[in-house]
């Protein structure tokens, strides 16, 4: 039976594999990070054996380690509710409001054109 260290370590592993996967790829993949996310997923489960279930715990806390810089535009969740979400660009100092209705609309809208047309 595998210890408690040993699975921690299993699991820092496993995200530092995942991170690496996102940095690597991540040019692929301008303005579609789910993508990149799924890609990450499949990676950790496929290549490296991880369970789906952890496979995806592992590549969400890479995908945070990667987008958590300085730099990188951020979701503002002192200022956002549960309707709209303030979204800041530290680079240029700029702050958008998004309404979640129009975040869902715009995302099956994208995942419906990106799917392949099913035939009844």
């Amino acid at each position: 039976m595998n210890s408690p260290t040993q699975a921690i370590e299993y699991r820092e592993a496993m995200q530092g594999a995942a991170l690496a996967f996102l940095q690597r790829h991540d040019n692929e993949h301008l303005g579609n990070d789910q993508t990149l996310f799924n890609r990450a997923v499949s990676h950790l489960n496929l290549s490296l054996g991880v369970p789906a279930y952890l496979a995806e715990q592992l590549a969400a806390s890479a995908y945070v380690d990667l987008r958590n810089t300085p730099n990188h535009p951020y979701i503002d969740l002192k200022h956002s509710t549960n309707q709209a979400a303030v979204l800041k660009d530290p680079r240029t100092g700029k702050a958008y409001v998004v309404s979640v209705e129009s975040i869902l609309q715009h995302l099956t809208d994208h995942h419906a054109h990106t799917l392949p047309s099913r035939t009844a």
